[in-house]
């Protein structure tokens, strides 16, 4: 049989607030320190909301690089149609009007209504030679995919091919 000794036996003395709390008589809870102390060293969701502050500027970083590629691609279509248009003209397979439906025909994919320009000019260099123009331009603002700064509202996308006859 376990006996008890005399210290075990001693109640435990109750807490009584010391220095500056026993002045004014109030004791703060959790042992004399503040209840929003804590907070200050939880980190559970720092991490939820540093990414909350910085997912608006990457999908905006993000967008823009899709929409600047999207324009590009569509001002290398452009180029890539005119050059094309303007060589059939040149071989003689198509004459202007011909050309500037098979221009439209070939970026109507996009949605966008394109301007098509063919024209045969002397040309200013050697006045007994022609010069083949093809010009495809379209407004920035039916080029962009999104716009969501505004950026692409003015402006035009032109490509320009110019062949000789032959």
């Amino acid at each position: 049989m376990i006996v008890p000794t005399d210290a075990a036996m001693v109640a435990p003395r109750p807490r009584t607030p010391v220095g500056r709390l026993a002045a004014t008589g109030k004791m703060r809870r959790s042992g004399g320190r503040s209840p929003w102390r804590g907070l200050w060293r939880d980190r559970s969701g720092a991490s939820a909301l540093e990414f909350a502050f910085i997912m608006p500027v990457l999908l905006l970083f993000v967008g823009g690089i899709i929409q600047f590629g999207a324009v590009f691609f569509v001002e290398s279509n452009m180029a890539n149609v005119a050059r094309d248009a303007a060589r059939r003209i040149s071989t003689g397979q198509y004459d202007e009007l011909q050309a500037e439906t098979f221009a439209r025909d070939r970026l109507a994919y996009w949605g966008a209504t394109f301007n098509v320009d063919a024209q045969l000019l002397p040309d200013p260099v050697n006045p007994t030679e022609t010069e083949i123009t093809v010009e495809i331009s379209v407004p920035l603002a039916d080029a962009a995919i999104i716009d969501l700064l505004g950026l692409f509202n003015s402006g035009t996308l032109r490509a320009r091919a110019v062949m000789h006859q032959e």
